[in-house]
Order: C-alpha cells, then sequence, then structure tokens
C-alpha cells in the first residue's frame, strides 16, 4: 500500500440499526478474522468529519486502539489478533443476542 498500512483495511462502516456500533464492529473484527486470520485490522476516521468530540469513539469501545495519524490528518485506529479479544467479543456478543431474542 502507498500509505504505509499493513493489514485488512476496513474502509467502510454506517451503523443503520438499533444495535450498538461497538457490538457491529465485534462481530466484523470475528468475520474478519475468519476470512483472513492473524492480520491486523485498520481503519481510518476523519475527525472533521465527526460530531464526536473523540473520533472513532465507537471503534475504541469495542477495543480498537489508536495507532496515528495519516499524512492528511486522519485517525488511525487497529485491532491486533490475539486471543483475548476474540473471547471478549463473543462474550459480548451472546449477551447483545440473548437481549435481542427477548
Amino acid at each position: 500500500r502507498l500509505d504505509g498500512q499493513v493489514g485488512v483495511s476496513c474502509a467502510i462502516f454506517r451503523n443503520e440499526g438499533m444495535m450498538q456500533s461497538s457490538d457491529l464492529i465485534r462481530e466484523a473484527v470475528l468475520l474478519a478474522w475468519r476470512r483472513w486470520p492473524g492480520e491486523r485490522l485498520y481503519t481510518y476516521v476523519n475527525p472533521r468529519r465527526v460530531r464526536s468530540p473523540n473520533p472513532g469513539y465507537c471503534f475504541k469501545m469495542a477495543g480498537w486502539m489508536f495507532a496515528g495519524t495519516s499524512p492528511g490528518g486522519l485517525h488511525i485506529l487497529e485491532c491486533l489478533p490475539h486471543e483475548e479479544y476474540t473471547q471478549m467479543a463473543r462474550k459480548r456478543l451472546d449477551g447483545v443476542q440473548q437481549k435481542v431474542a427477548l
């Protein structure tokens, strides 16, 4: 990649439903790691295009970490593969699915 990032770029995310965005992201992480096991996941957030004073908040609540800023001023967030994340995400999503079933 010309931008120097390594891993799987998570380029599109939009929550149009009732679920919390962080839960949707956790689910997407698990699906991505099934498709690309062991890969670093990353995304860009444009702080000028979000209303939140904490750009990328839903990603951060899903366990992603701030990894730097691009030359154009975009925030780079990443999720690194590790077993603890997978266990936490599955446990959280199991609880969400139980609430939805009620």
